[in-house]
């Protein structure tokens, strides 16, 4: 769909910003830069920023997101993708320590919110040439959620996000925009959605899948179903540990277990680490 292939192509733009000799945005007026930037850049001052730990989060409303034509109109794309740009080049050209940009435009006639997820790093390797354009188009996550209108913005906590809560949620997103941008395997999988919940102590990521009706009553499909599910995400826990593993602090470590489990809290299927890091696509995979 135009949907899906405007927003990957928003993970694109980052690469376009380079890093200055100084700091463009000092961190004692961070604020105040995003609030004119996003006023020259994107046309709102209804923007909020906030900084936690080192997690840089910036929410602003935004109009007609959500359309009867099923794509985003032409002045709605430019508007985010010079969001993304904005929050991008304050990162790059900041001396606030950023490890992470959250962005959220959020319709508020609607009620939908999108949040996009940016790594610093992976800006960085793109710049330096560390890492491939094809890699790099993956290293972002995209997340939609409802909210009530009358509230103007959805209620969440905004918290410090570390490397391992991201690839959790990397994953999440993974199978959440393969299953949407694939309908073959939308339609096999019967696939709603999937949410991450990692549990940094006992180092397991437990994701919690929601399947249509139709899925969960048709006993064949649920089985042919439930591999390609296993199969999947055996195959995005192996990409995210390739891509950040030896990016995690000095002496941490991410999941050693996965618990995939329905929404009724049924589970699906358990696997240690050793299971995904020895997993290999088979053609039947494909």
């Amino acid at each position: 769909m135009k949907h899906e292939r405007a927003i990957r192509s928003f993970a694109l733009i980052a690469c376009l910003c380079l890093p200055a000799c100084g700091p463009s945005y000092p961190k004692e007026k961070l604020g105040e830069s995003i609030l004119k930037l996003f006023k020259k850049e994107v046309g709102t001052d209804q923007v909020q920023s906030k900084v936690v730990g080192k997690t840089l989060y910036v929410s602003f409303p935004i109009e007609n997101m959500v359309t009867a034509s099923l794509d985003l109109p032409k002045d709605v794309t430019e508007k985010l993708e010079n969001a993304m740009l904005s929050v991008s080049r304050i990162a790059m050209s900041t001396d606030e320590k950023l490890d992470f940009t959250i962005l959220n435009a959020r319709d508020e006639t609607w009620g939908v919110q999108t949040t996009f997820i940016r790594r610093i790093e992976d800006l960085k390797f793109m710049y330096y040439y560390k890492i491939s354009k094809s890699d790099f188009d993956e290293r972002f996550i995209l997340e939609t959620k409802k909210f009530d209108p009358s509230e103007n913005q959805p209620k969440e906590e905004l918290k410090d996000l570390s490397l391992q809560d991201y690839m959790a949620r990397w994953v999440a997103f993974r199978i959440n925009f393969g299953s949407r941008a694939n309908l073959f395997l939308g339609a096999v999988l019967g696939l709603e959605k999937v949410t991450p919940e990692y549990d940094g102590a006992s180092k397991t990521l437990t994701l919690t899948v929601e399947n249509d009706d139709h899925y969960a009553a048709d006993k064949s499909s649920s089985t042919l179903g439930a591999q390609l599910l296993k199969n999947s995400i055996l195959e995005q826990m192996k990409k995210v540990e390739t891509k950040y593993s030896r990016s995690l602090p000095k002496g941490e470590t991410w999941a050693e277990d996965l618990a995939v489990k329905s929404s009724k809290g049924k589970m699906i299927f358990a696997a240690r680490k050793k299971e995904w890091m020895d997993y290999e696509i088979k053609n039947s995979d494909r």
